[in-house]
């Protein structure tokens, strides 16, 4: 454990409560963030205070810690753009790190190489022989899914493959997204043989549809996610996916905020972690 003086990180994320992140296994990102973020703090002697509860709420707590000496640094989760909370960070002159993207150019950042792994995600089924390849997007995370679509874009072209936007889909993060979306995709007659997901939970909510319709995976339709989470390992099939380094991205921010000297003015980094294809069966 390094010799650091004992205090905190407060960790937030406005977009739910701690009950909601742990009895929904949607939000296996946000703990497996958090766990390597818990790692690096015990490393470091410091604990992680979670805060959560919407965007009004963390802006009150922020207000209430602010100026506390054990307060050594905050962590943003999630693609989080409440502008006057992050005003109010970076006037505290206190060392804070996004996690998931970057929010501001005072605020450090630490986020995954999204168009490599739409890239990869998409080659991967190319070089399997398939040449109409579909695209599952997720309508409420603009910053991540632009990143993984132009990565897709940019395998089709790369291997001489026309894009068609008829292929196209976003689906709302809402339950039932993922299902209206792929309902969406297959009413306009399936001309495809493969489709990018943005995620392996939303590959779960369009496989519910394929299966109702007879569709197989990967004998009719070859698929790959993105995250590599508990699911994609235990599933039949055993989901192709791309692999987002979580615990690394909590862990570098817990970093970033810890290792900033208290006497010298303080550095802005933006890291872009690589990630890459885990290949199983579809």
């Amino acid at each position: 454990m390094h010799e650091h003086a004992s205090g905190h990180i407060g960790c937030f994320n406005p977009s739910g409560s701690l009950d909601f992140w742990i009895s929904d296994m949607t939000y296996e990102y946000y703990l497996r963030v958090i766990r390597g973020a818990v790692s690096a703090a015990w490393d470091f002697g410091i604990s992680l205070v979670l805060y959560s509860g919407g965007p009004q709420r963390c802006e009150e707590t922020l207000d209430r810690i602010a100026g506390s000496e054990n307060l050594k640094g905050v962590i943003i989760l999630g693609d989080w753009f409440n502008q006057g909370v992050l005003r109010k960070i970076s006037a505290w002159g206190i060392p804070a790190a996004a996690v998931g993207c970057s929010v501001s150019d005072r605020i450090s950042s630490v986020s995954q190489d999204h168009r490599l792994g739409g890239y990869l995600a998409a080659e991967h089924l190319i070089k399997r022989g398939h040449g109409r390849i579909a695209y599952i997007g997720q309508a409420d995370d603009p910053v991540s899914d632009s990143g993984r679509f132009a990565g897709y874009l940019d395998a089709l072209k790369h291997h001489g493959i026309a894009a068609d936007p008829r292929l196209w889909v976003s689906a709302p993060f809402a339950e039932g997204g993922g299902r209206r979306a792929m309902n969406k995709l297959l009413a306009r007659e399936r001309d495809f043989s493969a489709a990018v997901f943005f995620s392996d939970n939303l590959f779960y909510e369009c496989f519910e549809v394929m299966s109702s319709m007879g569709l197989r995976v990967p004998e009719d339709i070859g698929a790959v996610g993105f995250d590599d989470t508990l699911r994609s390992i235990c599933s039949s099939p055993a989901l192709t996916t791309v692999h987002s380094p979580l615990e690394e991205m909590g862990r570098r921010a817990v970093e970033i905020v810890t290792e900033q000297n208290p006497c010298a003015a303080l550095q802005v980094q933006h890291e872009v972690l690589p990630v890459y294809l885990v290949q199983r069966e579809t």
